[in-house]
């Protein structure tokens, strides 16, 4: 009966431990990934001055992690951590996590700053280019407008050529009727004056013609 007895109360001591066993191993992965998760974010940051602070928060935020599990012991002395000791190492560790996190986001913050001003000078030239091309647009069409004047002047500068060409000959036309008319006179003139001077005695026959 001792012996069961004996035997009881080991098994009331190791069932315990053997919880507390699992909360540490437990803890120490929680304790092992965030440390891993400060270094890798320290790296691949390359210490950036923008997440010092989150950094060091946060290696600040695991040292206290690590005391509570080195400095919280069970009362057999059997290296065990207790549950208010694993809970506060879970606590420290999500609070590590957090300013890896914020970190992160500050990161970020700045490096979508950086891509908006890197668009922003896009935009700007863009539009830049656009400008001129709307300037060259307005170019083309204020010289396709006075294209289309200058077709409108050459047209009637045409018409005006064809007027001219019409009038022209009408007046070549003319002067040679006036011409001919010229000759018609000049030709009946002479014959007038042929009959006039048939019908029109002369001096010495009218002379006589008085004599008698």
């Amino acid at each position: 009966m001792r012996t069961l007895k004996i035997i009881a109360c080991l098994f009331l001591l190791i069932a315990p431990s053997a919880v507390h066993a699992d909360e540490k191993a437990k803890a120490q992965t929680q304790i092992d990934a965030a440390k891993a998760a400060i270094d890798a974010f320290a790296k691949k940051t390359n210490e950036n001055k923008l997440v010092a602070r989150d950094i060091e928060a946060a290696r600040s935020t695991i040292k206290r992690s690590e005391d509570a599990f080195v400095n919280s012991r069970t009362m057999f002395g059997l290296g065990d951590i207790s549950p208010e000791a694993a809970n506060s190492v879970k606590h420290l560790t999500d609070l590590v996590d957090m300013h890896l996190t914020l970190g992160q986001s500050r990161v970020d913050t700045a490096k979508a700053a950086e891509e908006l001003k890197t668009l922003s000078g896009q935009v700007a030239k863009i539009r830049a280019k656009v400008k001129v091309f709307e300037d060259r647009k307005a170019e083309l069409e204020k010289l396709r407008a006075g294209l289309i004047k200058y077709e409108a002047v050459v047209k009637e500068l045409e018409q005006v050529k064809a007027e001219n060409a019409r009038l022209a000959g009408k007046e070549a036309k003319l002067l040679d009727g006036q011409k001919s008319l010229s000759i018609e006179i000049d030709y009946l003139k002479a014959e007038l004056a042929k009959r006039t001077a048939a019908l029109t005695p002369a001096p010495e026959a009218a002379a006589e013609a008085e004599k008698k």
